[in-house]
Formats: structure tokens, sequence, C-alpha cells
């Protein structure tokens, strides 16, 4: 008999607190599957296979797998297109939801809407929500219902939008117990999606006293190491 789950698909989100569609796939009634899905739609689209981005995205993953181990779960990270690892899932699980945080891009739009649809026709319903930003584009918008077009008022508005309500975390460990136990599965290696290490350090997760101490007097200058140097670019 197949397991009843829900399945939280990480795309952007690559973080187990704060995170609004896991919180929601946590606080439901089915445990939790953890899902990532190295996307060949994307990956086939690189030219360069030594991108430093995939690499970037595969170490966040088995940051993520390693905290996920210690709750006996683990993250499914998987390589194919959306289509066929959802196939692929639907037979293994008997899956109930789908959550998953909103995307903008074009073709993310157009993927979530397949990925929906295909879902529907097998019973299962997919929940995205609001993560990413605090406003989404129609969120902020002039007294007669249009868009701005100039930042300073945009700006202005934004601001007297914001309070205490959006600034709110979503306190996911405090449901870690609603995930799946299941053992730790392996992630795909860069190798086998055709990939090769970029030679990069991976960026250390902590700030350096001196840089939090000087950043807002250097962080405009290339030249100098005056930010985190967290982000993969």
């Amino acid at each position: 008999m197949k397991p009843a789950v829900n399945i939280c698909w990480f795309r952007r989100d690559l973080r187990l607190d704060d995170n609004a569609a896991f919180y929601r796939a946590l606080k439901d009634t089915n445990p939790v599957v953890p899902l990532f899905i190295f996307d060949t739609h994307i990956l086939d689209e690189l030219e360069d296979r030594t991108d430093q981005r995939v690499e970037f995205i595969r170490e966040a993953l088995i940051h993520m797998q390693e905290s996920l181990e210690k709750k006996g779960s683990t993250l499914d990270v998987r390589y194919g297109t959306p289509e066929e690892i959802f196939h692929a899932l639907l037979k293994e699980y008997a899956v109930e939801k789908v959550f998953a945080n909103h995307d903008y891009e074009p073709y993310a739009r157009e993927r979530d809407q397949q990925i929906a649809k295909l879902l529907e026709s097998s019973g299962v319903s997919f929940h995205t929500f609001k993560d990413q930003v605090i406003f989404e584009k129609a969120e902020v918008m002039k007294d007669d219902g249009t868009p701005y077009s100039i930042f300073t008022p945009y700006s202005r508005r934004w601001k007297a939008i914001l309070n205490e309500f959006y600034l709110k975390s979503y306190p996911c460990k405090k449901y870690f117990k609603n995930l799946f136990q299941q053992t730790p599965r392996s992630l795909p290696s860069l190798a086998a999606m055709n990939f090769k290490p970029a030679d990069k350090a991976f960026p250390s997760e902590k700030w350096k006293p001196a840089t939090i101490k000087d950043y807002k007097n250097q962080r405009d200058f290339p030249g100098v190491q005056g930010t985190s140097r967290l982000s993969v670019h």
C-alpha cells in the first residue's frame, strides 16, 4: 500500500525555516515529503558545463539534506523534467496535496500551470503561496488601481502599506515532527547531470565581524570585499 503524503516542492526557496509553502505543508494532515527537481528544461539550456550556479544549488541542497536527516527524514532530489518526476512520484506515493511557493518567471509560470493540470487529473491539489517577496505586483497600486511607473511614489506607497503582519516569519521548525520519515536519499552527482565542478569554494555561511562593521561604507566598491560574499554571483 502506498504511503499517504503531501509534497513540498522547493524551487527558489532553499530554506527549511520561514518558508510559506513548507510551513503550510507541515501544518496539514499528511506527513510531508520535501522535494527538489533539477529541471532538465532549465539545465539543458546552460552552455557552460561548469556553471557555478548548479554546484551552488547542489551544495545548498546538501546542507538541507543534512538538517532533514537529523529529523529522520530526507530531501528527495531528482533529475529530469517536472512532468516525468511527478508521474513517478504519483506511482510511489498516495499524494493528496502538493505545496510550492509562487515563481514569477515566464517558464516557471507555464511549468506550474502544466503541473497543476497533471496533478488535478490524478485528484491531487496544487497549492502555491507568496514567499520570496513582501508584496506581489497587484498589492501596491495607485488609488485608481493602476500600477506605478515611477519608483519614488511606489516606494512611498510600499512603506505606507508595510506593517508587522508582513514581517512575521513562518516557524517551520515547530512542525518538523510532521516530516515523512524515511531513509536518506543520495543526491544526483554533478557528473550524472553532465556538469563539472566549478573549482570555486562554497561561501561561508557566516559574516566576518569587520564586514558588518564597515558594510555601509564599503558595500558599493567592487574592489573591496565589503559584502557578505554569500551569493553565487
